[in-house]
């Protein structure tokens, strides 16, 4: 008898879900307004005074980290581990700063962006090594995942509602043909729509369950997403709607839609320059697009484009002297831009640059 209960009893804790796969405790300062940021070689977790503009702390991370970071409601931060190159990680990094206690949580193999909830769910994005995703959702009071969910086709970026209510998550048909089955998944949704480009799985956190598919056509390879006034904002790397899938050229994208999150009516499509593929909001409503590098003529990526997002025009474009390998608000009214740049958001106005050693592909505050 006690052997089957023992053996019932280590049945029961493998089929718990997910928990921490180690714990350690760090020696980091307490400061009043910190800011957190992903740095991708050697991966670490860089820890910002941001009333001295110092560095105060760095947490080495595992791996390679995703271009991704986000805070919880609670204070803890999260840092996806995409993983070395042809070696996808399956952990999230998390520092909680009121313990200063680090650990990791596993996932979904090659987690890769993430959004948190006001009532503190997180939900990240796992791209699996194929073309087939996942949505790990993580309670942040308990560190456990409590859901995975099936998304489906090549995802790319996930954001959700400012209420809380959906999550929406970017996908790409790298294969797209018109017309055709999906041609790089190999156990498509029993829901997807006609093939696409791009489209969006919506996610019901009430239900947390995929409740619709939409497909897309404006453009292809979808890898900034962002919810603002009511609408969504998506950036397109890619302007090629119908590409060969033996033919890696694409051209490059020049805009970001803007949607309706209810009709997935496409409401405008802003032209901008080449490659917009990193994106911040900040609380004043502006938009910031950030501009990729992918070896044509021209120096598009070297701009930063500001968008209002009330009227959805381009206010202004600045030059901000490199591809911007990252960017994200720092506090309220500070943009920071990796390589070094610091934005004032009220003037978009360049105020000043951060040390060599702060270098990150994200960067996130609380």
């Amino acid at each position: 008898m006690g052997v089957k209960r023992a053996l019932s009893t280590l049945i029961l804790i493998l089929l718990l879900p997910t928990s921490c796969s180690f714990e350690r405790r760090v020696n980091i300062p307490t400061v009043l307004h910190p800011a957190y940021a992903v740095q991708p070689r050697p991966g670490a977790l860089i820890v910002i005074d941001i009333d001295a503009q110092q560095i105060i702390g760095k947490i080495p991370l595992k791996e390679l980290p995703a271009p991704a970071i986000a805070v919880a409601p609670n204070g803890k931060v999260y840092v996806p581990i995409e993983g070395g190159l042809g070696v996808g990680s399956n952990i999230v990094t998390v520092y909680d700063p009121k313990t200063r206690i680090v650990k990791n949580i596993s996932v979904g193999r090659i987690p890769y962006d993430l959004t948190i909830t006001p009532e503190g769910k997180a939900y990240v994005l796992n791209q699996e090594g194929g073309h087939h995703g996942t949505i790990s959702i993580i309670d942040t009071q308990t560190d456990r995942v409590i859901k995975t969910v099936d998304v489906g086709l090549m995802p790319w970026a996930v954001t959700a509602s400012p209420d809380g209510h959906w999550v929406y998550v970017t996908r790409e048909d790298p294969g797209y043909i018109p017309g055709k089955p999906f041609m790089f998944d190999p156990n498509p949704r029993s829901d997807e729509p006609e093939p696409a480009p791009a489209t969006i799985a919506v996610i019901d956190t009430q239900k947390d369950e995929v409740v619709r598919i939409v497909g897309l056509r404006e453009g292809s390879a979808p890898q900034a997403l962002a919810y603002a006034y009511k609408k969504l904002y998506i950036a397109l790397t890619s302007a090629r709607i119908d590409p060969d899938p033996m033919d890696t050229k694409r051209a490059p994208g020049k805009a970001v839609i803007v949607l309706d999150p209810k009709s997935f009516k496409v409401i405008k499509r802003i032209p901008v320059p080449a490659n917009p593929w990193r994106m911040a909001l900040a609380p004043n409503g502006k938009l910031y697009v950030g501009h990729r590098y992918l070896g044509y003529e021209g120096d598009d990526y070297r701009k930063l484009t500001v968008i209002d997002t009330r009227s959805d025009q381009v206010i202004k474009i600045i030059d901000v002297g490199g591809e911007v390998e990252g960017l994200g608000m720092a506090n309220s009214t500070r943009l920071y831009v990796s390589p070094s740049i610091i934005i004032d958001t009220t003037t978009d106005e360049i105020i000043g640059r951060f040390p060599e050693s702060l270098y990150f592909r994200s960067i996130a505050s609380y």
